[in-house]
């Protein structure tokens, strides 16, 4: 009898097959359902690719999940005596093979990304992973997996697209920065001019007389910039919010008219409107401002003897209403540039008789806030139109009531009124108490909000009005500040923040409080008449 021993190794003598039905065949089956399962129900799908030695490529084993995953059908693959890669991606199909043709030529392992096309059109991102190992017969076999990896692919796109976004707007808003930084510096250059000037001891009276009127120049071009600065800020800021009503257009258009035709004829431009107009529905103070942005714009690059028509019509259930000059004209590879802040096409020497390069940037984003279309044609050297086609809800509408921002007048004593003012800096809120007191009012100054929540704990009567700076020399805001004076009177006493503060969010918690704002610099006059409109309207 022999044993184990005595059987020689690899005798190829093959076992006697077990009998059907026996404990081994259905070992064996069982075994090959649950790798069937096993391999299935892999995260990833498995592939035996095979590169041959006459260079042609084929597939032996394929996962049938590979139908589900990529809208591959596996059978059609590997029947392919000389696989096509068809569906491959036909921008990625040349890398594919080259890094499979390098995988086989080092043995290293591989790892590529590339995209596939399923049978309905679909294109999916694989990731493809497997060792080479060479056979004797000399092909080269990878046996690995692929996996789905579109999910991660569409994320980095997003990271990328969000990182270049990022990097635009912070180039953008470096350029943004040093314009107005550079338009800022220059009036404030002049003024040291005209201020020496006043100063020197052998100024004659006419010359001291110029140099203020140069101030005042000054003044008013400060106060523009900060004005357009202040317009952005707050359409970024999403702070404003439209008052539809019915716009009689024709109306708008002749008190528009009536504004910019003493500018003109002093350049001797002539300006056309129509006569009568249409009525839609809009924010008639937005779109007067971006009209009239519009026709400056006009005005400032339309030469003498020039002309400027605005023009008004219905078309396709739209309103179009178009601003065209005779003016310089604009390339179209710059026609995309004249919406970006401080871009002006033919004033790089920044001659602020121009403007200041902001006027197309505030149409952009009013017109995005009133989901108005604006359109450009222009030929340089024969003048350009700029069409805003409103939308079509923008029907004749019902009049509604102006904003409160628009509604104050100047005029009207503050005598006898209690006025509360939080203000840090000591030059302003010494001459802004002097100027209450002036009109009358009895003014509680405190350069703190624990000074002014000292003044609601001492007992006396509540403020008529408070007046606070939006920073505070605390954590608390100068609405924060206001909001708990209301709380310890128990009375919606009004508020007005009065800030140099363009910061967006900022801006947008004080409508929580609701406050109204105004922005340093602000003329005595629009203070005095908001004051008196505030007091009014709580009062009523």
């Amino acid at each position: 009898m022999k044993t184990d021993k005595d059987r020689a190794p690899h005798s190829g003598r093959k076992e006697p097959a077990a009998p059907a039905g026996s404990l081994r065949d259905s070992s064996l089956r069982d075994s090959g359902i649950q790798l069937d399962s096993f391999v299935e129900n892999l995260p990833g799908n498995l592939v035996r690719r095979v590169l041959h030695p006459d260079g042609r490529f084929s597939y032996s084993f394929l996962s049938a999940s590979l139908r589900e995953t990529f809208g591959i059908e596996p059978e059609e693959i590997m029947q392919q005596r000389r696989a096509d890669f068809s569906w491959v991606h036909a921008d990625d199909r040349e890398a594919f093979r080259q890094a499979l043709l390098a995988s086989a030529r080092d043995l290293t392992p591989l790892d590529l990304e590339n995209r596939v096309i399923g049978r309905d059109g679909t294109v999916k991102w694989v990731r493809s992973i497997g060792e080479p190992r060479r056979l004797d017969s000399g092909a080269v076999v990878w046996d690995g997996i692929a996996l789905d990896v579109t999910d991660k692919k569409l994320a980095e796109a997003e990271m990328r697209e969000a990182l270049l976004r990022a990097e635009k707007a912070d180039a953008a808003k470096s350029k943004f920065l040093a314009a107005a930084s550079h338009d800022l510096r220059q009036p404030l250059q002049a003024m040291r001019f005209h201020l020496a000037a006043l100063d020197a001891a052998d100024t004659t009276l006419a010359q001291a007389g110029a140099a203020v009127q140069g101030l005042g120049n000054c003044v008013d071009s400060m106060e523009a910039l900060l004005n357009s600065l202040l317009d952005i800020s707050k359409l970024d800021a999403g702070v404003v919010t439209p008052v539809i009503e019915a716009v009689d257009l024709g109306g708008l258009a002749a008190a528009l008219a009536e504004e910019i035709r003493p500018l003109a004829a002093d350049r001797q431009i002539r300006f056309d409107v129509p006569a009568d107009g249409l009525t839609v529905a809009c924010d008639r103070s937005l779109l007067t401002a971006l009209l009239r942005n519009l026709v400056q714009n006009a005005l400032k690059y339309t030469a003498a003897n020039g002309r400027i028509v605005v023009r008004m019509r219905p078309a396709g259930g739209r309103t179009w209403i178009a601003v065209a000059d005779d003016g310089i004209g604009i390339a179209r590879t710059d026609q995309a540039r004249v919406f970006e802040p401080f871009v002006q096409i033919g004033n790089d020497a920044r001659d602020r008789s121009k403007g200041l390069g902001l006027g197309l940037a505030i149409v952009e984003r009013i017109s995005e806030l009133l989901s108005i279309t604006v359109r450009l044609r222009s030929t340089p050297g024969r003048g350009s139109v700029f069409a805003l086609v409103l939308p079509e809800q923008a029907t004749q509408g019902t009049a509604s009531t102006a904003p409160p921002s628009e509604a104050p007048t100047e005029g009207g004593s503050l005598a006898g009124r209690r006025i509360w003012l939080l203000e840090d800096d000591s030059a302003v809120a010494q001459s802004l108490t002097e100027l209450l007191r002036l009109w009358g009012a009895e003014v509680a100054t405190a350069e703190t909000a624990g000074t002014f929540d000292a003044l609601a704990r001492a007992g006396g009567p509540p403020p008529d009005l408070m007046i606070a700076d939006l920073r505070t020399r605390s954590r608390r805001t100068g609405g924060e500040a206001i909001h708990d004076v209301r709380n310890a009177f128990r009375r919606p006493i009004p508020g007005i923040i009065l800030t140099g503060d363009t910061d967006p969010e900022r801006l947008r918690e004080q409508e929580v409080y609701g406050l109204r704002v105004l922005h340093k610099p602000v003329k005595p006059g629009k203070l005095r008449a908001l004051i008196r409109f505030c007091l009014e309207a709580d009062a009523a």
